[in-house]
């Protein structure tokens, strides 16, 4: 995207700051489309020797301050209760047209958003998918 060398680019964080305007530097303007929601759930295995984590055991691991406990699912990752939710981005080279805009609003359509779910259903904790 910010070479110019695509029209859509898939993100998982907003761009910086630094990336917009080289990308701007490069006579392109990203525009920011928020194309779904992600969550990460922690489970153990049942051989681990452990059977129970701690809010702040998961904040050491998440980067965190440990909070209330919210039960990850589609409505609290939208609603944004659920702690350890973000929007995955998708950015176009300036404002959709033709092909591009049709692309996009599959995306965000019904069957896109389905699609979408499908895949963060079949990735496994490495973010592969299974």
């Amino acid at each position: 995207m910010i070479n110019g060398t695509v029209d859509i680019a898939n993100a998982s964080r907003m761009m910086k700051d630094k990336e917009m305007d080289m990308a701007r530097e490069n006579g392109i303007e990203p525009i920011e489309w928020v194309v779904g929601w992600d969550a990460l759930a922690f489970s153990l295995h049942k051989d681990s020797p452990i059977d129970a984590m701690s809010l702040a055991q998961l904040a050491d691991i998440c980067g965190e301050e440990g909070g209330d406990c919210v039960a990850p699912s589609v409505a609290t990752a939208i609603d944004r209760t659920y702690p350890i939710a973000r929007p995955p981005f998708m950015y176009t080279a300036g404002q959709r047209e033709g092909a591009i805009m049709g692309y996009m609003d599959w995306i965000q359509s019904d069957d896109g958003q389905c699609i979408l779910q499908l895949f963060e259903l079949g990735r496994n904790s490495h973010g592969v998918m299974a």
